[in-house]
């Protein structure tokens, strides 16, 4: 094996955890973004569920009502900025992701041209120093 090939594993191995790397944290936007869209979704079906039914209602029930609507909004609103943030991580993470899968394909590609290249080499060398059957000729004989 020769220096470049070991060079290139070294290189490979190191390609293949900045891709695990950048799956691992592909992963944690994926599953931030999931949360924010279930939070985001519990705070619609609670803006839904928070009307006044109709009939009578003392002051403090209209009031503690109107203060959870508009709770709920503040806190939508905030959620989806949240969300549109998360959106935008997940969307990088995605682009290094793939990078970091061309990084590793393509250092794969270049070890294994390496070892097929050492391999030809060692079969060279083998060849060069295999002996050969010689032809033994008469003195004198015209070769």
């Amino acid at each position: 094996m020769t220096s470049l090939t070991r060079r290139r594993g070294r290189i490979m191995r190191i390609r293949k955890t900045e891709h695990r790397a950048a799956t691992a944290r592909l992963a944690e936007a994926d599953n931030s973004l999931a949360k924010l869209r279930n939070v985001e979704a519990r705070i619609l079906k609670l803006r839904a569920t928070a009307h006044m039914a109709k009939g009578l209602h003392s002051g403090p029930a209209m009031l503690a009502t109107g203060e959870m609507q508009l709770r709920l909004v503040t806190a939508g609103r905030a959620v989806a900025a949240s969300k549109e943030e998360a959106e935008t991580k997940r969307n990088e993470e995605r682009k290094l992701e793939q990078l970091a899968h061309q990084r590793k394909e393509s250092s794969a590609k270049l070890l294994s041209k390496s070892r097929r290249e050492d391999a030809a080499k060692r079969e060279r060398m083998l060849d060069a120093n295999r002996p050969r059957p010689r032809e033994f000729r008469r003195i004198g004989e015209p070769s």
